[in-house]
């Protein structure tokens, strides 16, 4: 509503969801102030947001990080002259922010390449032991979130998920055959949490236990979570 002025398809992607022919955001050109970027284009799920967002001629976009949104803007437009292209980034969440940041970007700055005329499936499945999902927050005194340690679980290995494997080498990939297994910390069952909303289970084992207390499989098979 406040981008275009009326609601209705609220599809951001290129693509018509039914026909996956490619679509337009905006009703007509001159509606096209303000843009959209979005973290979901670069992940797993691999949406691609509409050419008309993603391309729009003022340089300001809302930028969307895939829990929050905040506001992106090109400052000054790069010229034959000044070739550097800087943006200004704007958080107005804790614990970052409110904050604006200026980045100057570097390396390959090729503008990247329109939605194709059809939509191609993109999807990729994540290999086993590629971080999967940041459960929660261990907090320091701080309130600067590069201080705090996260608790990380890994994918497993799931037959029903059909793809692709995520090949990005930006992506680890952990040998939980041979990690060493917790000593310390209480450790979460990545089969249990990866089938949570069936089996209700939310809980952590001790360090000690060699297999799941709920689902009963050894460690090693079913993967741990990591701090």
């Amino acid at each position: 509503l406040l981008l275009r002025g009326f609601v209705g398809n609220g599809n951001f992607g290129s693509f018509d969801a039914l026909s996956q022919k490619k679509q337009a955001f905006y009703p007509t050109t001159t509606h096209n102030a303000i843009g959209v970027l979005s973290n979901m284009e670069l992940d797993q799920q691999g949406v691609p947001v509409a050419d008309d967002l993603k391309f729009c001629e003022s340089q300001i976009w809302i930028f969307h990080t895939g829990d929050h949104f905040m506001t992106l803007r090109q400052k000054p437009a790069a010229t034959d002259s000044n070739p550097k292209t800087v943006m200004e980034l704007y958080d107005g969440l804790p614990p970052r922010g409110p904050c604006s940041q200026i980045v100057e970007l570097t390396g390959n700055l090729t503008r990247a390449a329109p939605a194709p005329e059809q939509h191609v499936e993109t999807f990729t499945k994540k290999r086993v032991g590629q971080p999967d999902d940041l459960v929660q927050a261990q907090k320091t005194s701080s309130e600067n979130y590069r201080e705090w340690t996260f608790e990380m679980v890994p994918a497993i290995d799931d037959p029903s998920v059909q793809g692709p494997f995520d090949e990005d080498p930006q992506e680890p990939v952990y040998d939980y055959a041979t990690m060493p297994l917790p000593t310390t910390d209480r450790w979460r069952c990545a089969t249990c949490y990866a089938n949570r909303f069936q089996t209700m289970n939310f809980g952590t084992n001790p360090a000690s236990a060699s297999a799941c207390e709920v689902c009963q499989t050894p460690i090693r098979t079913a993967l741990w979570s990591q701090w």
